[in-house]
């Protein structure tokens, strides 16, 4: 069994970020054996959008854990991750707000994010 621990958000550009948005968590093997884990990340869009629920953006595979032991895992996610196609404008529309699901797998999410992936525009 696999903990995560609180996640965090580097600003790109630093700690390893070199995309638009990153997330970071902390996995710790809390189970009596050594074992892996893959850690999901998933983008949920606007309901509007039409896309799946669950859209898998990011997953990383840790190293094999002993018992106790913990892995810093990051997900990147570039701007395109952080959009959807749409079809009218035959262009990749980037959303202002998704949420981002972190955990074992789609129905195993051990955190919720709500991410502002771009500024709004200031009114002038």
């Amino acid at each position: 069994h696999f903990k995560y621990g609180a996640p965090w958000q580097p600003y790109p550009g630093t700690s390893g970020c070199a995309e638009v948005l990153c997330i970071g968590v902390l996995v710790t093997n809390d189970g009596s054996r050594p074992g892996r884990e893959v850690a999901q990340a998933y983008v949920q869009f606007n309901p509007e959008t039409e896309e799946p629920r669950f859209v898998l953006r990011a997953h990383h595979k840790t190293r094999t854990l002993l018992p106790g032991e913990s892995e810093r895992v990051l997900f990147s996610f570039t701007a395109r991750d952080l959009s959807t196609y749409d079809v009218a404008r035959s262009d990749w529309q980037q959303h202002e707000w998704v949420v981002v699901h972190i955990g074992a797998s789609s129905g195993d999410v051990r955190h919720l994010l709500p991410v502002r992936t771009r500024p709004s525009p200031v009114p002038l």
